[in-house]
C-alpha cells in the first residue's frame, strides 16, 4: 500500500471523502444548472413562438376580413359600373330612335351623369388597389417577423435559412405554387387600363361589360392568392398554414 495512504488518520480520511463529496455535488449541481438553464431557455422560446403563432392567426383572421371586405366592395362597384353602362347604351339607342330635340337633351344629361359616376367608380377602384397593396405588404412583414422569431431556436439556426428570401404563395390543397408578383402586375396593368378608359369622356357610350368581367375575375384571383398558405422560398420545411384554407378553381 502507498505509504501516503497508510499515513492518513481516520480524521484525514473523513476530510478527504468530505472534499470529494463536495466536489461531486458541485459537479452534479453545475450539470443540473446548465441543463435547467437550457431547458428553461427552450421553454421561453417555445412560449414566445406560441405567442407569435397566436398573434399571426389573429392577424391573418383580420387580413381575411379585410380582403373579403375589399372584394365585396369591388363586386358592388362592378355591379354599379354595369348598371351605368347599360343606362348609357339604352340612352344611345333611344337617341337614335328619336331625333327630337328633347330626346337629345335628355340623352346628353344622362350621359353626363354616367360620366360623373364613372369618374367616381374609377377613383374607388384605385382605392381598392391601394388597399390590396397595403394588405400584401403587412402580411409579408408579419410572416417575416414570425420566422425571425422562430429561428431564434438552436434547432432552426443550424438550417441556415435566410429569412429575407422571397415569400411565395401556394394552394393548401394541391400545393401548387403561385407567382403572386406576376398576378399583382397583371392586376395593376388591368386596373390602370380600365380606370383610364372609364375617365375618357370619348368612351361615354362604350360598353365595358367584357373589361369589367376581366377586372372582377383578376380581383378574385388576387383575393384568393392573398389567402393562400405561405412558405419561405427554397425551404418548404417551415410551411406556415393560414387560418383560412383556400384553393384555386383548378384544384382537384
Amino acid at each position: 500500500m502507498n505509504p501516503l495512504f497508510t499515513a492518513l488518520t481516520a480524521s484525514d480520511w473523513i476530510t478527504l471523502f468530505s472534499a470529494l463529496a463536495t466536489l461531486m455535488i458541485s459537479i452534479v449541481s453545475g450539470i443540473f444548472v446548465i441543463k435547467f438553464n437550457k431547458w428553461n431557455r427552450k421553454r421561453e422560446i417555445e412560449s414566445n413562438l406560441a405567442k407569435q403563432e397566436d398573434k399571426l392567426e389573429d392577424m391573418n383572421r383580420q387580413f381575411q376580413n379585410d380582403i373579403f371586405s375589399i372584394n365585396s366592395d369591388i363586386s358592388k362597384e362592378s355591379i354599379h359600373i354595369l348598371d351605368e353602362s347599360f343606362k348609357a347604351a339604352i340612352a344611345k339607342n333611344k337617341a337614335i330612335a328619336n331625333f327630337s330635340k328633347k330626346a337629345k337633351e335628355n340623352t346628353e344629361e344622362l350621359q353626363q351623369s354616367v360620366y360623373r359616376s364613372r369618374l367616381e367608380i374609377s377613383s374607388q377602384i384605385e382605392k381598392h388597389v391601394y388597399k390590396f397593396k397595403n394588405i400584401l405588404r403587412q402580411k409579408e412583414m408579419l410572416i417575416t417577423q414570425y420566422y425571425k422569431s422562430k429561428l431564434i431556436s438552436d434547432e432552426y439556426k443550424e438550417s441556415n435559412i435566410n429569412v429575407n428570401n422571397e415569400i411565395i404563395y401556394r394552394c393548401n390543397v394541391c400545393n401548387k405554387v403561385f407567382d403572386i408578383q406576376a398576378e399583382w402586375n397583371r392586376y395593376i396593368k388591368l386596373s390602370s387600363s380600365f380606370t383610364h378608359e372609364l375617365k375618357d369622356i370619348n368612351n361615354i357610350n362604350k360598353d365595358f361589360t367584357k373589361q369589367l368581367e376581366e377586372f372582377v375575375l383578376e380581383s378574385n384571383v388576387l383575393e384568393q392568392l392573398i389567402g393562400y398558405g405561405v412558405v419561405l422560398s427554397k425551404n418548404y420545411k417551415y410551411y406556415l398554414k393560414d387560418e383560412f384554407i383556400m384553393f384555386h378553381d383548378d384544384c382537384d
